[in-house]
């Protein structure tokens, strides 16, 4: 457990910077006044953009929290439950 928790920390800023990536990249976003496929349909995308980390997302017009919280709680319990009965 602890050697994934230490792979998972070492990626951590590689997620961190991929939005960014995909934004600078010319192969993988499309030029100004072109369409490109905004998750609903091709067209373009014109809800206000969100920074970046999870402090922004209350900004995201896309991110639901009342869809993600409430399991959670039960992911955590789930979590703390095998740990107890399967100690490293």
């Amino acid at each position: 457990m602890n050697s994934f928790s230490e792979r998972l920390s070492a990626l951590r800023g590689w997620f961190t910077g991929l939005p960014k990536a995909f934004c600078s990249d010319s192969g993988l976003v499309a030029a100004d006044g072109e369409t490109c496929w905004n998750g609903s349909a091709s067209a373009s995308y014109t809800k206000k953009e969100a920074g970046d980390g999870l402090t922004k997302q209350g900004e995201n017009p896309e991110y639901q929290a009342d869809r993600f919280l409430p399991y959670r709680g039960e992911n955590l319990k789930h979590s703390i439950y095998d740990l107890k009965a399967n100690p490293c």
